[in-house]
């Protein structure tokens, strides 16, 4: 009988186990699920300007774990429907900064439309408080400098499927 038991026991205990090592393999996933990499884009707008915009220069400050992915000149960013016709050049740093410059080409920037979009891999989804977003030029189509009255927001962070 002491045999069968610890045969029992060690059965449970194995059984136990497994149950803990499928709970902990399930906490894993997911964005934010311990240490899963997963990419997210984030869209950058144009949300406030007082006139439309011949050029626009941002950076982007990020923190709380995560990447804009690629390096330097070749980091995964393009031009959205706000910025249609300019020329663009995107440059992350890789501690904590992208830079975003943007040339109208025959359309001006206008206010209230999505500009550019970046891909971005984290463990844990991030939010619009993790990016700091800082107007360093901003030119209206007569080359006057109209920075202090434009603002760049994150408008969207979706996990890119």
């Amino acid at each position: 009988m002491p045999e069968l038991r610890l045969r029992l026991n060690a059965s449970l205990a194995a059984g136990l186990s497994c149950i803990a090592l499928v709970a902990v393999a399930a906490a894993g996933c997911g964005p934010g699920g311990g240490g899963t990499l997963t990419t997210f884009a984030i869209t950058f707008s144009l949300s406030a300007t007082p006139s439309p915009l011949d050029s626009l220069s941002f950076e982007v400050a990020y923190s709380g774990g995560g990447d804009f992915d690629g390096q330097g000149a070749a980091v995964e960013c393009r031009r959205m429907s706000g910025a249609v016709g300019a020329t663009s050049t995107f440059e992350d740093d890789d501690i904590q900064t992208l830079a975003v410059d943007l040339t109208a080409g025959d359309t001006a920037m206008d206010a209230v439309h999505e500009i550019v979009r970046c891909l971005f891999t984290a463990e844990a989804e991030p939010t619009t408080g993790n990016f700091t977003v800082t107007v360093s030029e901003a030119l209206d189509e007569d080359g006057n400098e109209v920075k202090t009255q434009t603002q760049v927001l994150v408008t969207s962070i979706v996990e890119d499927g």
